[in-house]
């Protein structure tokens, strides 16, 4: 009978120093995530690690951490989490002895362009014997950037005149914030347009002006994702992505070659702070803070491209090459165009549409074929 109640009474003692240990162990808890990039390419691996510091001089038995964790970040390796909605959940169990630190390491990468949120980590820590357990949700926020994918400029296809990306750049978007500073004998890599008369016959040989940088000169991207009428309707989006794609592989370029270049977009744009509108400037542009806001561009509309470009009218500059990369087009869009062209603004057109049929009378158009990508 003693033996009985020795155990009785032992099995309460421990009931309640397991109850308090419990109870207290959030005190003297720590937990945290850190990660070695906020900002990377596609497929590109972020290394991240998960913290959990016990202060207090008794150990915890059972601690069990859930992240959650955007479905388009991937976990590499075997580990493979619970699918619920738009999310993933990862979950760890383990115990953690007293003044103990203790950390776990993993990776992530994504496929997707976009941007995405680590939020909350939900941490429940249990009693010895696994009768009850306290939860807590801590907040952690982390901003991750995926930038589009960027590639060769020779492997951007277009169909217009069997034209390839470094070709499109150098002779169709160059030429045109370039100014005239000589003359020079004609060769097959020059455009027809180029030619300057005059001298050819006063040669007896093709001569065609030779162009230079100017420093005032910028280039602005107009990026309409609208694909439909109405314009909350989302309609072929991959077309949008490899638009996206190819802006991103062409801006990169300008602003390597020291040419300010900005976007304008009626997309909606990801941003928690909010400090990011529809327009970027390219008068201080660094190709990271291009990248970043191509990632930020969600294909989903938030204006009507003719409603966007009406608001807009009054700050297009003259100075400026415009490139208009649109699927979509209608009479409004076109009218507004025309209005600006009048005014003696620049705009060329990329077509990303799939069938290649958005066109406006008078401006230089391509059409991105699927090819090659």
């Amino acid at each position: 009978m003693s033996s009985i109640l020795i155990l009785v009474f032992s099995i309460a003692v421990f009931s309640i120093i397991a109850e308090k240990i419990r109870r207290n162990a959030f005190k003297n808890l720590s937990v945290f995530r850190k990660i070695d990039k906020r900002s990377v390419y596609q497929g590109e691996e972020i290394s991240a690690t998960m913290y959990f510091e016990n202060f207090s001089k008794i150990f915890i038995p059972f601690v069990h951490v859930e992240e959650k964790v955007p479905f388009e970040l991937e976990r590499v390796g075997k580990i493979d989490g619970e699918k619920i909605g738009d999310a993933k959940y990862y979950s760890n169990v383990f115990n953690i002895g007293a003044m103990e630190r203790l950390k776990f390491n993993y990776k992530f990468s994504s496929k997707k362009r976009g941007v995405y949120y680590l939020r909350t980590i939900k941490v429940s820590v249990g009693d010895i014997f696994g009768f009850s357990e306290d939860v807590m949700e801590l907040e952690d926020f982390v901003e991750i950037l995926v930038y589009p994918k960027l590639r060769k400029l020779s492997e951007i296809a277009f169909n217009n005149n069997s034209l390839i990306g470094d070709i499109i750049v150098k002779r169709w978007i160059f030429q045109d914030p370039l100014y005239i500073k000589g003359i020079r004998e004609y060769t097959t890599d020059h455009r027809m347009k180029d030619i300057h008369w005059n001298s050819s016959m006063r040669t007896g040989k093709l001569m065609v002006k030779e162009y230079d940088f100017t420093s005032d000169r910028q280039i602005t991207f107009l990026f309409n994702t609208q694909t439909t009428n109405p314009f909350w309707n989302v309609y072929n989006g991959h077309k949008l992505e490899e638009g996206i794609d190819m802006m991103a592989t062409i801006g990169v370029e300008v602003i390597n070659s020291g040419i300010a270049t900005g976007v304008w977009t009626n997309g909606q744009i990801v941003s928690y702070s909010g400090k990011h509108g529809n327009e970027m400037t390219g008068s201080s542009t660094s190709v990271k803070r291009f990248l970043e806001y191509c990632s930020r561009i969600d294909i989903n509309t938030k204006f009507a491209f003719h409603e966007y470009l009406y608001n807009m009218k009054e700050k297009f500059d003259i100075n400026t090459v415009y490139i208009l990369i649109t699927s979509y087009m209608d009479n409004e869009i076109a009218a507004i165009i025309n209005a600006l062209r009048s005014k003696g603004i620049l705009i060329k057109l990329i077509d990303i549409s799939e069938k290649g049929d958005v066109n406006i009378p008078g401006i230089e158009r391509l059409h991105l074929s699927g090819e090659g990508r």
